[in-house]
Order: C-alpha cells, then sequence, then structure tokens
C-alpha cells in the first residue's frame, strides 16, 4: 500500500488515490505467470506497482511483444476493452515478480469526469501507446535488422533492470516473431561489432 501511494501520489490527487485503494484489489503474479489470455475478458483496470508485464500478440505459430507495462503505467488496451466489454486479443505476462492493483471498470469510467489527473492519465496512456506501435511499425520497416534486435534487447535489459540478460537466443527469436538461426546470425554480427557480449544463456549489452 505504501509503495502504491508513493508511486501514485505523485500523478493523482491525494483523493483519487484514496478512492483507489478503497475500490480496487491487489494482486500479485510470479515471473512467468499470465495476467491476461488472450479471448479472455479484461476484469478491471491494472494499475503496476511493482514489477513489469510484457504484452504480446499471439497465433497459431508463435507471438510478437508490443510493449511492456511498469510502474506507475496501466495498459492501453485493456482500458478500450473495457470500455467496450469485449474479450482480450492480446496476452500479459509477468517478466518479473509484479504486483498490481486492479480498479473496477466502473470506476475508471466514473473518474473520467470526476477527476482531471484520471482522465490526463488514460489519454496519455493512449498517446504513449500509440508512439510505441508506430515505433514498432517503424523498426520491421525502416530499421535495419540488427538495429530492430538491438533495440528489443535494450528495452528488455531496462525492464529487467540489468544490462547482462539470462535470455537465450530461442527466446529472442520468440517475442520478435523470428526464427533462432536468423537471431543467432544477427546477435553474432552484433557481438562482433561490439556492442553485446554472447554467453551460455546470457546476453550483455556494452
Amino acid at each position: 500500500m505504501e509503495t502504491f501511494k508513493k508511486i501514485y501520489k505523485a500523478i493523482f490527487e491525494e483523493k483519487l488515490v484514496e478512492e483507489m485503494l478503497s475500490f480496487g484489489v491487489f494482486k500479485s503474479l510470479k515471473k512467468g505467470e499470465h495476467h491476461v489470455c488472450k479471448n479472455s475478458y479484461m476484469i478491471g483496470v491494472p494499475l503496476m506497482i511493482s514489477g513489469a508485464l510484457k504484452i504480446l500478440r499471439e497465433d497459431h505459430d508463435g507471438h510478437l511483444v508490443l510493449y511492456f507495462i511498469r510502474p506507475g503505467e496501466t495498459c492501453s488496451l485493456t482500458l478500450i476493452n473495457q470500455t467496450k466489454r469485449v474479450k482480450s486479443d492480446v496476452c500479459s505476462v509477468a517478466q518479473l515478480d509484479t504486483e498490481l492493483l486492479i480498479l473496477p471498470k466502473e470506476k475508471s469510467e466514473e473518474w473520467m469526469g470526476k477527476y482531471p489527473s484520471w482522465q490526463s492519465f488514460v489519454l496519455n496512456t493512449y498517446q504513449k501507446r500509440v508512439h510505441t506501435l508506430l515505433e514498432l511499425v517503424d523498426s520491421f520497416a525502416f530499421y535495419k535488422k540488427e538495429d530492430r534486435i538491438l533495440r528489443y534487447i535494450k528495452e528488455k535489459a531496462d525492464v529487467m533492470k540489468t544490462a547482462k540478460l539470462k535470455y537465450n537466443h530461442q527466446q529472442v527469436a520468440d517475442d520478435l516473431y523470428s526464427s533462432r538461426v536468423v537471431i543467432s546470425r544477427i546477435l553474432k554480427k552484433l557481438e562482433e561489432q561490439g556492442r553485446v557480449k554472447l554467453g551460455r544463456g546470457i546476453i550483455e549489452i556494452l
């Protein structure tokens, strides 16, 4: 509770924070545990307190990571799906042991007209995620493969709070909807350029 207050009192009115704590439900996830699965209904709006969530799009052949959610953030797709009352077309998976506060969708809608800070938070979340998804499109359309992969690894390292990732080539391939052979070749090229250092199941950002 104290961690939640420390993060969100810098974002919201004190009265809104108290309402969130009154109506919200705390939820803990272990690393690797799903918060939302594809084709399930999203129950409530999550506010991140600690850890990180990976938001990904799946099909029968694999998945593609869309973005990460960190403390002080929520998921724009959750906000949209809550409004439309539709099933989720993405999955969210804990990257670390993670703690959330789940807010009732009815309160989320009520606060849009009641608290300017909540309205700004929601609109800023939409804007940030549109920018993130445009960057993802740009990375496929305009970036060299090695730059796209390095960009993703750096973001993953930032989320995990380490420059030395316990992350093998197959896991990178899975997250980027690619093949291990392609990823291994590009990581080797990045190592030759002095941008990463590779070990057994380790990728270190230099």
